[in-house]
C-alpha cells in the first residue's frame, strides 16, 4: 500500500489557515447611531427621516436608515410640479473623496430643473465624483424655523429660498458595481420608524483607510427631511494582528519541516 506522505501536511496546512482565518470571525457588529428629530420633517409623516447608524467590519462600512418614506416614493408636489417624490442616494465623503450609492435605478428624474440629460444609475451601484441635484422644496428650511426649530442637518442658510440638500446623482465621473448593496427593510409593527434601509460598502472601493474619517447624508427628492452621520474607520486591534500573523507563522514553519521524499 503506497502511503501520501502528503496528506499530514496538507491536514496541517488547512489547521493554519483555519486558525488564521479566525481572527477574521468578527463578532455582532457594533453600531453608532445619530437619532434625527422627528418634527423637523415637513408635509406628511411618510417624509419623516428619524436617525441613521453605521458599523464597520475589516473590510466593509454598514449603514442603516430609520425612515418612513417607502422605496417607491410617496405623492406629494413639489415645485417642480411632480406628483411622485422619489428616495434620493447616499452622499459619501471618505476621506474628502465624494462618492453616491443609488438608492434606486432612475434617470431624468427633475429635469425640468437642469439642463442635459440624466445619466441611468442602477439601485446598489457605487459611483465616484458625483453631481448631486438639490431638493425641490426650496422653502424647507424657512418653513421648519417658523416652528421654532433648526432643521437637522441644516444646509446652511435657513433664509436664501434654496433647499441645496444633496438628493439625487444626475451625473458622475465613474461606475463601480458589486462594491455595494442598499435594500428597505419593513420594520417589526410598533416601530417608531416603517422602514430600515440598510446596505453596505467595500472600504477598498471608497479609498477608505483605517482612522479615515467620512461622512454620510441622505435626503429624499424634496428635501423634505435629511439625516447625516460622520466617523472614522477604525483601526484593527493588535490582538486581532497578532493572531493573523501567528497563522501565517505557523504555516511557514509546517512549510519548513516538510519531510524529504
Amino acid at each position: 500500500m503506497r502511503l501520501d506522505m502528503n496528506r499530514p501536511l496538507r491536514s496541517a496546512i488547512l489547521a493554519a489557515l483555519l486558525f488564521a482565518a479566525g481572527a477574521g470571525d468578527a463578532p455582532a457588529l457594533s453600531w453608532t447611531w445619530v437619532e434625527d428629530p422627528t418634527d423637523d420633517h415637513f408635509g406628511a409623516g411618510w417624509f419623516s427621516i428619524q436617525g441613521m447608524g453605521y458599523a464597520f467590519d475589516q473590510t466593509r462600512l454598514y449603514f442603516a436608515i430609520r425612515t418612513n418614506l417607502p422605496e417607491t416614493g410617496w405623492w406629494g408636489t413639489d415645485s417642480y410640479a411632480h406628483a411622485l417624490l422619489d428616495p434620493g442616494d447616499l452622499r459619501i465623503n471618505a476621506s474628502g473623496n465624494i462618492y453616491g450609492l443609488a438608492f434606486s435605478t432612475h434617470a431624468n428624474v427633475v429635469e425640468q430643473a437642469y439642463s442635459g440629460v440624466w445619466p441611468t444609475v442602477t439601485k446598489g451601484n457605487l459611483y465616484s465624483s458625483p453631481v448631486f441635484a438639490d431638493g425641490t422644496l426650496e422653502q424647507y428650511e424657512e418653513w421648519i424655523s417658523w416652528r421654532g426649530l433648526t432643521p437637522t442637518p441644516s444646509d446652511g442658510n435657513l433664509y436664501d429660498g434654496q433647499n441645496s440638500y444633496p438628493t439625487l446623482i444626475r451625473g458622475f465621473a465613474d461606475e463601480r458595481t458589486g462594491a455595494s448593496a442598499v435594500q428597505w427593510n419593513e420594520t417589526p409593527s410598533g416601530t417608531p420608524w416603517l422602514y430600515e434601509i440598510v446596505g453596505s460598502v467595500d472600504t477598498l472601493a471608497l479609498g477608505l483607510d483605517y482612522g479615515e474619517s467620512f461622512e454620510l447624508f441622505w435626503s429624499m427628492e424634496c428635501g423634505n427631511d435629511a439625516v447625516a452621520i460622520s466617523g472614522v474607520n477604525p483601526v484593527p486591534e493588535p490582538a486581532t494582528m497578532c493572531l493573523l500573523g501567528g497563522g501565517l507563522f505557523v504555516l511557514i514553519l509546517l512549510l519548513r519541516r516538510r519531510p524529504a521524499v
